[in-house]
């Protein structure tokens, strides 16, 4: 005679089996498409590290990065590959550098909550010589007149 199972073990099965059917769809993901012009990523629960592999493997775009690129990221991407690199590297101290189609990427490491960044000084301008200004007060003299 088959054996039965009851109702709570049953129910307990048939969770775990759901589970286990869905696990596939859990796990982290980057897809990418388009042209280096036009690129579109779409990113669940993504390392950084594993979405700039993906680019490097399918524009070519290379980078360095002794900092660790583990920060995820979950969302839609679209731009231009540098248009799209900058938004994924948001937070990351980064120099980009193009050249005839081709990115290359430095990440230096992350910017720390509470860190900031000096902004460069802003330029004076410069002041008009004081022959310039005594001739546009002239000017302004005789049409005055």
């Amino acid at each position: 005679m088959p054996r039965q199972i009851h109702s709570p073990a049953r129910l307990l099965v048939t969770a775990i089996l759901l589970a286990l059917s869905h696990a596939d769809f859990a796990r982290a993901e980057a897809r990418i498409s388009g042209e280096p012009d036009a690129v579109l990523i779409e990113a669940r629960d993504a390392p950084v590290d594993e979405v700039m592999v993906a680019l490097s493997t399918t524009f070519g775009l290379q980078y360095r990065s002794p900092a660790s690129l583990s920060r995820r990221v979950t969302g839609t991407y679209e731009g231009s590959l540098q248009r799209v690199v900058a938004r994924l590297l948001d937070g990351y101290d980064f120099v980009m550098r193009t050249d005839s189609g081709s990115v290359e990427v430095w990440v230096y490491g992350s910017v720390k909550p509470g860190e900031f960044v000096l902004a460069p000084k802003p330029v004076e301008m410069a002041k008009p010589p004081p022959a310039i200004k005594t001739r546009h007060e002239a000017r302004r003299k005789r049409h005055a007149l």
